[in-house]
């Protein structure tokens, strides 16, 4: 019941979001890379926050990157970055193909300079992550 609920929870999120659907293979024969690939990356990004890092506990160890964490997590921030680049980039072309959602509202918002920043996309890319990231973590958190 869990997962099903997870998923349900994220397709509600991800189509408030983004105008998109997040299905997984489990729940549905309508299965969308996508949303597969995005909770993927959550699960990674909360995976590598909770990992007992040597490095933090033996300063003279972290520049040795021993366990290859920060190598990992900026492998992993950069298919974030070109993930939700894309996202936003689809939504800047086709603003009048799909329905309004809350980065069309976001990148209206930094547009009209409601919301202030050097790089306008950043703003835009980091709030919808932390929208998508929510069931991720609160359905899944025992899972690690």
């Amino acid at each position: 019941m869990k997962p099903r609920l997870s998923d349900l929870t994220s397709n509600i999120i991800m189509r408030m979001v983004a105008s998109k659907r997040v299905s997984v293979p489990h729940f549905s024969e309508d299965f969308h890379k996508e949303g597969h690939q995005l909770k993927k990356m959550v699960e990674e990004t909360f995976y590598l926050y909770g990992v007992f890092a040597v490095g933090d506990y033996l300063p003279f160890l972290k520049w040795i990157d021993v366990q290859g964490l920060i190598a990992a997590m900026k492998k992993l921030q950069k298919k974030r970055d070109v993930f939700m680049q894309k996202l936003v980039n689809e939504h800047r072309e086709n603003q009048e193909m799909h329905a309004h959602d809350f980065i069309d509202l976001l990148i209206s918002a930094v547009d009209n300079h409601e919301i202030g920043s050097d790089n306008n996309d950043d703003v835009v890319k980091a709030t919808s992550l932390v929208c998508f990231s929510y069931p991720f973590v609160y359905y899944n958190f025992e899972k690690h």
